[in-house]
């Protein structure tokens, strides 16, 4: 299983080229530490699915985001956890100084309960 990175309430009107630099950004602060991940789960941008969400309501959008990271492992590590959340919203902030932004990690035993195409067997 692949960890996510949903990014809420970015500015509508950004381009596929804005957004691919803003992923960029976010995998780099992802990959920064090396063996971070239970076996290296992110070193590459192919190792993280990336959501932004479009908002319907205009106002508001990149003053306040909103991020949630869903990862895989079977360990409790509050430290780990912690030091994601810093970095994914410091990357965030670097990309908007001015706003207020927010970030949640919800980790997921990936042995359990969890199905992808590339499994062994299905």
């Amino acid at each position: 299983m692949k960890p996510v990175l949903k990014v809420y309430l970015l500015p509508g009107d950004w381009g596929e080229a804005r957004y691919q630099d803003f992923h960029k950004c976010l995998v780099s602060a992802l990959a920064a530490k090396e063996g971070y991940f239970p076996n290296g789960v992110i070193k590459t941008e192919d190792d993280l699915i990336t959501i932004f969400p479009k908002d319907c309501m205009v106002k508001g959008l990149g003053t306040e985001i909103h991020a949630e990271f869903d990862y895989p492992t079977t360990e409790e590590r509050p430290w780990e956890e912690s030091d994601i959340a810093v970095r994914i919203g410091k990357a965030i902030k670097n990309y908007f100084p001015n706003a207020y932004v927010q970030c949640k990690i919800h980790r997921f035993n990936h042995i359990e309960g969890r199905w992808h195409s590339k499994m062994k067997y299905y």
